[in-house]
């Protein structure tokens, strides 16, 4: 389908599942047309009613075969926000056997398949399609800080932070007019007219 109409079922899903953002259509509909450049829809229903949509971009690799990536390129350049809490959307109230089912239809496609940042449930029925799943675990850190709670302190954002920072932080001022002057003294030397020796 069309990228718009396939916004539109995919927020209609949404509304219906427990999604994390990296499930939205904010997150995966951004920039579709750039990210998926190959895609494959995976479009599972009950009755006349979607219970699980997966967008994944096919990466052609000679000659190993492709790749399938769920929600993401498969292009490092364009993953550089690397995708988290990720997974196939899928409807609160379908079978719990859609997961797997969906996920063995995608091994059916061939090649490989990407599944970055996936839960357990997900590792789980990936698994349970017989296919060989190689599962590693990568944690980075996100420095993040709760702006909301910062504002709230009483003694603002010098209060949520270390004693080193807070002297760093107090340093800041002090240290930039010194340089000031420092740097104001050696301009004032370097327009002083030079001295002629006789």
């Amino acid at each position: 389908p069309a990228w718009n109409v396939l916004g539109a079922t995919w927020r209609a899903l949404e509304a219906r599942a427990d999604a994390s953002f990296f499930q939205s259509w904010s997150w995966v509909g951004c920039r579709v047309g750039v990210r998926f450049a190959d895609p494959l829809l995976l479009s599972v229903r009950r009755a006349d009613e979607v219970v699980a949509l997966g967008l994944f971009n096919r990466r052609r690799r000679r000659p190993a075969g492709s790749r399938l990536c769920l929600n993401e390129s498969g292009v490092a350049a364009l993953d550089s926000i690397h995708v988290e809490h990720n997974g196939l959307l899928v409807a609160r109230d379908a079978p719990p056997a859609v997961l797997a089912g969906a996920l063995a239809e995608v091994v059916r496609q061939g090649g490989h398949v990407t599944l970055s940042g996936i839960d357990a449930a997900h590792l789980a029925a990936a698994r349970a399609t017989g296919a060989l799943v190689r599962a590693r675990a990568a944690t980075t850190a996100s420095p993040w800080i709760d702006l909301v709670a910062v504002r709230a302190e009483p003694g603002g954002h010098l209060a949520v932070v270390s004693a080193n920072t807070r002297q760093q932080i107090r340093r800041l001022p002090r240290r930039a007019q010194t340089r000031h002057r420092r740097h104001g003294r050696h301009a004032a030397l370097n327009r002083s007219p030079p001295r002629l020796r006789a």
